[in-house]
């Protein structure tokens, strides 16, 4: 993959590699690392917030006695 960045931003990412005593190319794979590492965390909790959604109207089909489709079931049984 091809990552494009401006002069300025390129001679930034020089100067703050050279402060922190990294190479540049260290310091754009630890930034690139943490962004995937970011996204990752994003969809675990984006799947927990489904979950719990899933979870609630499944207790809210509870109480209100209504039927429970076949994967709120499942879950159900979990």
């Amino acid at each position: 993959m091809e990552i494009i960045i401006d002069k300025k931003t390129e001679d930034t990412l020089i100067n703050l590699a050279k402060n922190l005593n990294l190479n540049p190319q260290t310091l754009v794979k630890n930034a690139i690392n943490e962004y995937i590492e970011n996204h990752k965390n994003k969809k675990i909790e984006e799947i927990s917030s489904h979950i719990a959604n899933a979870y609630n109207e499944m207790i809210e089909a509870k109480r209100s006695n209504k039927e429970l489709p076949d994967a709120w079931k499942l879950l159900n049984e979990l």
